[in-house]
């Protein structure tokens, strides 16, 4: 309205101004001009409020945010989840209210830049408020780290005579399978249950008694009845993620079968359990479908692997066989664990339609050719075709599932431990792929290259949804004509560490120094600490308190079975990505 009036009142005095002599102002040209100006003050006035009451917002915010965290450790656990999550809640609304003012705030630049820093403020307040909660009360962290979506995933079950060495004792007797190792039968009842979400049996492995079944299909949990006599039997499994989208790494699994009764949390279920008379049952991922995939190519992508699974379940068979002909020799036992062990390299993978239809091709003429009488040499050969023919497939495979947008790039396939965290940052933007000399995009994120400081600079920049700044040039001269120029200039501004003096940002970045940035870019200032639980920091050194201050959140850890960090060794990009995700979840909320 007040904008409208003012163009009404401009288009009038311009009007004027062309009629009527410069010499021979009207009172009525002066009280146009007078009335336009008194409006120019009242749109001033109106904005200057409004910028006001902007800034208001992230003091109460802040005021509030306080008082909680001062009181959070007098609080019960559910207490102090429930008002943390409500300020939290509080201030992400207000973050969606100032977002759409920004939205509507036309070209009052003064205003909009008012805005822009208060939601600045408040997403800093929101990470300040889940960090001094999670440090303050440890068990709000289980139930503030919000995991993104999970999409069905399918796991591997296997029980019995998992050892190929026993398997083999029991299959060379000279007689038949029950005199030189005489396999004791065993009756199981197992069963597998979850607390969140759903199980579905897809497929039986080797389920070859006439009491072999499974008596409880699908639900939350699913049960089996087995018996076992020098072999193994098995399962395929997909879980499926209830409404509430809980990740299968959170999920809390029990798994009952003979002497063995454990309850874990999402994937520390995974491994090998003795279950009694020597036998063990072992759980493993099966096919890792990403969130973010098409619902149809997830479901493609499970049906594929399950459809594998029951083609390598003849190789499985074939393996049996062979290691218990009557004359069987130790190298053809050996080659026929060896014809085993690539039949499970095959079902690590997963596969669109048309590698799947080409490895399943594969799987089919070695369990329809190899005789149960074949010499080492020739079982050799067939394990050695196979290898040859699966690396073949799983090149075409990953460039066929990118371009289906099934996996990020072509060199992060959706069996490796960081295409999860890889996928999640660049559907977010946080992140991209290399490009050629013409500025294509070329499909590749070389995962095990060493991240450089102005790669880490825009990592952390747009994880904190700060971006970069192009209003003008960096201070740091090398960095001008750079095409990270403008995460420079947003560093600088920001006062980051780590372009402070003549840096080349070309070079690799170190372990603290992406960890400090990390948390700079989100205004995190930790305390100094008086000492440090990695044998390889200084409390001294300026990165330590923020190492530290990552590691109490499960942001970063030091080396497996070790006491040291390594601060000063390089990144490489799959790590990069892990860091950022794992920022996101924990200190922003998966934001």
């Amino acid at each position: 309205m007040v904008v409208s009036f003012i163009r009404r009142w401009t288009a009038i005095v311009t009007v004027l101004a062309v009629t009527v002599s410069v010499l021979s102002f009207s009172v009525g040209a002066f009280a146009i001009e007078e009335n336009a100006d008194s409006a120019v003050m009242t749109v001033t006035a109106s904005v200057e409020k409004e910028e006001a009451d902007v800034a208001e917002v992230s003091n109460t915010a802040n005021t509030v945010v306080e008082e909680l965290l001062s009181t959070l450790e007098n609080k019960t656990t559910d207490e102090a989840v429930s008002d943390v999550e409500t300020t939290e809640k509080d201030i992400n609304q207000k973050i969606q209210v100032l977002q759409n003012k920004l939205m509507n705030a036309g070209n009052a630049k003064k205003l909009q830049e008012t805005i822009e820093r208060q939601i600045i403020r408040l997403k800093e307040l929101r990470v300040k408020l889940r960090a001094k909660a999670m440090i303050k009360v440890q068990e709000v962290k289980a139930n503030l780290v919000r995991k993104v979506v999970a999409a069905p995933r399918l796991y591997e079950i296997r029980w019995g005579e998992l050892d190929e060495a026993l398997r083999r004792c029991q299959a060379q007797d000279a007689t038949g399978l029950e005199t030189k190792c005489t396999p004791e039968s065993v009756e199981y009842e197992g069963k597998i249950s979850v607390d969140s979400g759903t199980l579905a049996v897809r497929k039986e492995l080797l389920f070859e008694e006439a009491t072999d079944k499974v008596t409880q299909e699908k639900g939350s949990a699913i049960a089996f009845q087995s018996t076992i006599a020098g072999h193994w039997d098995g399962l395929l499994v997909e879980y499926a993620p209830d409404a509430s989208g809980t990740s299968d790494s959170a999920v809390n699994v029990t798994v009952v079968i003979g002497d063995l009764q454990v309850a874990k949390t999402g994937f520390d279920i995974f491994g090998r359990y003795e279950i009694g008379n020597g036998h063990e049952i072992e759980i493993r991922r099966g096919a890792q479908v990403l969130t973010g995939v098409a619902p149809a190519l997830q479901t493609k992508i499970i049906d594929n692997q399950v459809a594998i699974k029951e083609k390598l379940a003849n190789i499985y068979e074939k393996a049996r066989v062979i290691r218990s002909e009557v004359d069987v020799t130790d190298a053809v036992t050996i080659q026929a664990d060896a014809l085993e062990a690539v039949a499970d390299e095959v079902g690590e993978n997963n596969f669109e339609d048309e590698s799947a239809a080409e490895i399943e091709a594969e799987i089919q003429a070695v369990a329809s050719t190899l005789a149960a009488d074949a010499s080492s040499e020739e079982i050799q050969a067939k394990v050695a075709a196979l290898k040859k023919k699966l690396e073949e497939i799983k090149v075409k495979n990953r460039v066929r599932k990118f371009e289906k947008n099934m996996i990020p790039f072509k060199d992060t396939d959706d069996t490796e431990w960081y295409t999860a965290y890889v996928n999640q940052v660049k559907n977010k933007g946080v992140i991209s792929g290399y490009k050629d000399a013409a500025g294509n995009e070329m499909g590749e994120f070389r995962p095990a290259n060493n991240i450089t400081v102005a790669e880490i600079l825009k990592i952390a920049l747009e994880t904190a949804d700060k971006g970069q700044d192009t209003s003008s040039d960096p201070n740091l001269a090398a960095a001008q004509n750079h095409w990270a120029k403008g995460y420079v200039k947003e560093a600088e501004e920001l006062g980051a560490s780590l372009v402070q003096g003549d840096v080349d940002i070309n070079r690799p970045a170190t372990r603290g120094e992406v960890v400090r940035l990390m948390l700079e870019a989100l205004g995190v200032e930790p305390e100094a600490v008086e000492n440090t639980d990695f044998s390889d920091l200084s409390a001294s050194d300026p990165n330590t308190p923020y190492i530290e201050y990552a590691k109490n959140l499960d942001i970063v850890s030091g080396d497996a079975g070790k006491t040291t960090f390594r601060p000063n060794d390089p990144v490489n990009r799959a790590e990069a990505a892990k860091i950022a995700n794992q920022v996101m979840e924990i200190l922003m909320g998966g934001q």
